[in-house]
């Protein structure tokens, strides 16, 4: 499936599936000391930034810094237990916490010239401010989403499944007045 299929087209220019063809991304929420090298060495598979807002691409996954002692690491669903291991593995005996948070979120892709300007639209930080690749929190339309910048005009939202509709509403409406795809909904 090509990710326009006309029974999922939302008005003119906004188009999304809903899971059919698309693989839902795995997503973990992983907190540890920085400080403990064991963590922050690249380790090919896992790759995790040493700065809030950068983005680590790894042979397994993407990872992005949150915050001091927080990265959100998302993969394949198949590469789930091998993200796992490579944790496990690098922490030896140090303290960590990593949870599978993949049913809390939804991932909505938009992209397109004006895909920018569709993520700024309600979003109460400038996100043109994320570098390439990089990322963070934001509060869009009164919800907490985390903004992924993959490319200049192709951007992950994160949002919790609960308000993944209404910002989907949100996005279409913004649509028929800026040439962006929603791409997808995993």
């Amino acid at each position: 499936m090509d990710g326009t299929n006309d029974n999922n087209r939302l008005g003119d220019r906004l188009a999304y599936v809903l899971s059919a063809g698309v693989e839902a991304p795995a997503i973990f929420s992983f907190r540890a000391d920085p400080r403990d090298g064991c963590f922050t060495k690249s380790r090919g598979d896992i790759v995790l930034p040493e700065r809030i807002g950068q983005v680590g691409e790894g042979a397994l996954c993407t990872t992005l810094m949150l915050g001091p002692d927080e990265w959100l690491i998302l993969s394949r669903r198949a590469c789930l237990e091998q993200v796992q291991s490579c944790i496990v593995e690098a922490a030896g005996q140090a303290a960590f916490s990593l949870v599978d948070v993949s049913d809390r979120y939804v991932e909505i892709n938009i992209e397109g010239e004006d895909a920018s300007d569709i993520v700024a639209m309600g979003c109460a930080s400038d996100p043109s401010t994320i570098g390439l690749p990089g990322g963070r929190r934001a509060l869009m339309h009164g919800v907490q989403v985390i903004l992924v910048r993959h490319e200049p005009d192709q951007w992950a939202v994160l949002v919790e499944r609960s308000y993944a509709s209404f910002l989907s509403m949100i996005f279409e409406e913004a649509s028929h007045a800026a040439p962006c795809r929603l791409v997808d909904i995993c």
